[in-house]
């Protein structure tokens, strides 16, 4: 993944995971800061990393230790 133009990121915590969060195995769903779009990343189907679907401003990506989401701070998505 390219980093231009990406200056937040949010690593999700497993044991405490946000109303619009869920980790599964090697799955997870992730809020899209940029939209609020709801996207799952998977580490066998995305190879453990996808964009978001609806606006591609964001990008998630999951290890078998973390799951983070990265995105360009020019507008979040208010909650």
């Amino acid at each position: 993944m390219s980093t231009e133009n990406i200056n937040a990121k949010k690593n999700l915590d497993k044991n405490n995971l946000g109303q619009h969060e869920d980790w599964y195995g090697n799955n997870a769903a992730v809020l899209c800061p940029v939209c609020g779009q709801v996207f799952i990343v998977s580490g066998f189907i995305n190879k453990g990393q996808r964009k978001c679907p609806r606006c591609g401003k964001s990008s998630a990506q999951i290890t078998k230790e973390q799951v983070s989401i990265e995105w360009s701070d020019d507008a979040s998505y208010a909650d």
